[in-house]
């Protein structure tokens, strides 16, 4: 499942202030994604584990108005078919 949040912000929003602010719950097994630009969710879904993953958004933040990050916490990204 994916829930979009659109707003402005003046800050980075950590990934937890957004589980927060989405009512969504924090789970052991919950897993973090972006979506590269330009792609589908096919070819384009990164999985975010790290702060290579996070330095590679924020290369990007510069030329882009929206980043696409989804939270799949039961894993359906990975098994979906």
């Amino acid at each position: 499942m994916a829930l979009t949040l659109w707003r402005k912000v003046d800050h980075a929003p950590s990934y937890d202030d957004m589980l927060m602010e989405l009512q969504y719950p924090k789970t052991p097994n919950l897993k973090y994604y972006w979506l590269l630009l330009g792609k589908e969710f096919a070819d384009g879904l990164r999985f975010i584990h790290g702060d290579a993953d996070t330095n590679a958004m924020c290369s990007v933040v510069g030329r882009i108005k929206n980043l696409v990050v989804y939270f799949d916490h039961d894993d359906s990204v990975i098994s979906a078919p």
